[in-house]
């Protein structure tokens, strides 16, 4: 489980014009950010919601929910060491789902070992790479379509989970 940023700001990737042709990317300069937390599972799911504001204690507590309430089995969530996902409202939620919802946390410094962190490079840099949009309200659409696109290859899914090493 992991929190990422969107911004109307481009990720700019390596791209191809014609010989003389110098791409451009056109955009803004608006920062205006969208959050968005996520579990990727190892039955080749995405599970994810997305916030106008920054990811907080609430927030968890709400994908938490939403989490539970679509995996019926025993959940393991793999944290990094963020203090949101240490709140007393947090821990109230692994309580009440005793014996079906778990947190662990992941060694400090250790991206690569998250799922999640695999998941939000793709969309960032391979769907989204040097998307320009307009408006917070674009980019929003944009960013669940990309998000749609790799909830639809478990292949992919799986490989996220292959490259942090928790595959079995």
């Amino acid at each position: 489980m992991d929190e990422s940023g969107f911004s109307e700001k481009p990720k700019i990737v390596r791209t191809w014009a014609p010989r003389g042709q110098t791409p451009l990317l056109r955009h803004n300069f608006n920062w205006t950010t969208l959050s968005m937390i996520s579990a990727v599972s190892e039955r080749a799911k995405v599970y994810l919601k997305l916030h106008d504001e920054t990811i907080k204690g609430p927030q968890v507590v709400s994908f938490l929910r939403h989490l539970m309430r679509r995996v019926r089995s025993r959940v393991i969530a793999f944290v990094d060491g963020a203090t949101i996902h240490r709140t007393a409202d947090v821990k109230e939620v692994v309580r009440r789902y005793r014996g079906r919802l778990q947190l662990e946390r992941l060694p400090p410094y250790a991206p690569e070992m998250n799922p999640d962190e695999w998941f939000w490079s793709h969309l960032k840099y391979k769907e989204l790479g040097n998307f320009c949009p307009a408006t917070v309200g674009e980019l929003k659409r944009e960013v669940r379509k990309a998000a749609r696109r790799v909830q639809n290859r478990p292949d992919l899914i799986r490989s996220f989970i292959k490259a942090s090493g928790l595959s079995r």
